[in-house]
């Protein structure tokens, strides 16, 4: 799985690339062949120098042949906040694929001569 991750303030420390690596390579693992790439944003929404909720964590897990995943959470420290979304990433791809595997399939019915 191809991931590519940023944030808002330049390039993604070292430790940070590794804890997001692994975080979403073990909420995807059971679905990891349909999952195309992931997308990880970054972002402090509010600055350096404000508390509370403000780190956000935007996800876009691209999926082979179903609709892409798009997650964002929020937390007070990035590692929390990419931890959640990484774990709703992977409930949501669950139930993406389960969803595509119940649907039924409709069979035309073959074209009668006339």
């Amino acid at each position: 799985m191809l991931v590519t991750a940023t944030t808002s303030a330049g390039p993604l420390s070292d430790s940070l690339r590794e804890f997001v690596t692994e975080k979403l390579g073990t909420a995807l693992d059971h679905h990891e062949r349909l999952v195309r790439s992931a997308t990880v944003r970054i972002e402090d929404i509010n600055g350096a120098h404000r508390g509370g909720e403000d780190q956000l964590c935007r996800l876009v897990i691209s999926l082979v042949r179903l609709p892409s995943v798009v997650i964002e959470e929020r937390a007070e420290s990035v590692f929390a906040a990419v931890s959640a979304a990484a774990e709703r990433a992977g409930r949501a791809v669950t139930k993406a694929v389960d969803k595509r595997r119940k649907k039924p399939i409709h069979h035309r019915k073959p074209h009668e001569a006339a």
